[in-house]
């Protein structure tokens, strides 16, 4: 077995990259196995724990235009970043599922303070924070879930893209004080949520969209 380790590549051999893999953006590290792209350390955990690395270790070298070939990578719903079955508390989560879902929460707070200040019927809001409220309290107790209806969504559209796996911990926090803010306004009269509030959880959803500290 071959280990190659390239630090710090240059922006003309990232761009290469990205173009090759067809990836949008990247995260290090790359893994490659007989020169078929399996993707970060997760992938490479998941096809270590399925019994396939040896299968692949023995396979012939990938011969492509490019030189080497993508791994199939179906979408997974049923297990967590780290491969935590779905209806355990998950320890870790994608990155990039942080960022598509905080731009989606973005988006919702938005609805709210859009619907206030032009007197829509108050039903469109309290749909949209019904919705996001159940997949914020099936975040919290346990990760993005089959069941968990924003969540699903944004796993599917970002799986190819998804990222490096980090720990969901600070995210549960501060989601469960998202959950808890939309409760309080949904379940007490006359049900609505403060636009003070709002402006508060928009700006917080924007820093974790274009930053995911």
């Amino acid at each position: 077995m071959q280990f190659h380790t390239v630090v710090d590549p240059d922006e003309a051999t990232k761009a290469g990259l990205k173009s090759a893999l067809r990836l949008s953006s990247l995260s290090f590290p790359l893994v490659f196995v007989r020169a078929v792209f399996l993707g970060g350390m997760e992938q490479l955990q998941g096809v270590i724990s399925d019994g396939r690395l040896g299968e692949m270790l023995h396979a012939e070298v990938a011969s492509t235009t490019g030189g080497f070939r993508r791994a199939a990578d179906p979408v997974r719903l049923l297990t967590g970043a780290s491969r935590q079955r779905w209806y355990v508390f998950q320890l870790t989560v994608y990155t990039n599922y942080i960022r598509v879902l905080s731009a989606v929460h973005c988006a919702i707070f938005c609805l709210g303070i859009l619907a206030y200040s032009c007197s829509w019927p108050p039903w469109i809001a309290r749909a949209a924070y019904w919705c996001m409220l159940v997949d914020l309290v099936i975040f919290f107790v346990s990760g993005p879930t089959p069941i968990a209806p924003i969540s699903t969504i944004v796993i599917v559209l970002i799986w190819r893209s998804r990222g490096n796996a980090a720990t969901s911990l600070p995210y549960k926090v501060v989601f469960g004080y998202y959950a808890y803010t939309l409760g309080y306004g949904l379940f007490t009269e006359p049900g609505t949520i403060s636009q003070g509030s709002l402006s508060a959880l928009l700006l917080n959803s924007l820093l974790l969209a274009v930053f995911r500290f």
